[in-house]
């Protein structure tokens, strides 16, 4: 069965509530928290209480029951929901069955799992299947706290896989530059002063194959009259450096080698 937002008899909802916010007795008023919830539970009764729990907890609630496979397959379909509450077993569905059914379908949603009674093997066994926690349904006060963990665990992660997408990004449009630049390019550690990288236009500039360089220091390639003013200007820079990796772009220049141009950056994705 698939009940979007239906109140039970004792639900709050029912009855119409004076003010949308909640007031507390210093004076200022706190606006609930958005909070879409599919909630897995075969008994309305044990729904009424997690919802009154929910929004004493000062969540603006929006929540669907549910209690079959069908019915949560048709709720997930029909709304992005922020998080699942779910019973552990129930005559015609489990928390386990469902969270294989996001994870056949790699759905990303936290699950709560809330039960009358679960041993401690039961309970370890589905944080292992995926479940973000579990709590006992006569101890709902927990029920908050371990909402909050969840939604903050799902915004970190999201926030890994936007800076993992960004560095993919900027490190894609990077190779691409560097390599079709006309100009001789490289890459060197700033602690090791190794080459990370070169381009086909250093290549064909030095003579030396890709392998070569890699074998090699920026000292290397400059006159030995040029090395000490190259590390005392590295030793200069490295404190504003450190961290990252020091991109040289070789152009016409008064020296034997040209002139040079540095630019700093991370380098696929590695810090010393």
């Amino acid at each position: 069965m698939y009940s979007p937002e239906a109140p039970g008899p004792d639900d709050p909802a029912a009855t119409p509530s004076p003010s949308s916010s909640t007031e507390h007795a210093v004076g200022y008023t706190v606006r609930p928290i958005p909070l879409r919830v599919l909630i897995i539970e075969d008994s309305e009764d044990d729904t009424a209480l997690l919802v009154r729990a929910l929004r004493g907890g000062g969540y603006d609630l929006v929540y669907a029951r549910v209690d079959t496979a069908a019915a949560m397959l048709a709720a997930l379909a029909d709304r992005t929901w922020d998080i699942i509450v779910s019973d552990y077993v129930m005559p015609q569905f489990s928390a386990p069955r469902a969270l294989s059914l996001l994870k056949e379908r790699g759905i990303d949603l936290p699950v709560i799992i809330i039960s009358g009674q679960i041993g401690e093997d039961v309970a370890v066994a589905s944080i292992k299947a995926g479940a973000n926690d579990y709590l006992l349904k006569p101890n709902l006060s927990r029920l908050q706290p371990a909402i909050e963990r969840a939604l903050q665990e799902v915004r970190e992660r999201s926030a890994r896989e936007r800076a993992q997408q960004a560095l993919a990004e900027s490190e894609s449009s990077f190779r691409l530059l560097f390599a079709s630049n006309p100009h001789p390019m490289w890459v060197y550690d700033l602690q090791t002063l190794r080459f990370m990288e070169v381009n086909a236009a250093a290549v064909a500039h030095y003579g030396y194959t890709r392998n070569e360089f890699l074998s090699m220091r920026i000292t290397d390639v400059h006159l030995p009259s040029d090395v000490p003013g190259l590390l005392t200007e590295i030793d200069s820079n490295r404190p504003n450096l450190h961290g990252v990796w020091l991109v040289s772009v070789r152009g016409p220049g008064p020296s034997q080698d040209g002139g040079v141009e540095r630019a700093v950056g991370h380098y696929r994705g590695r810090r010393p």
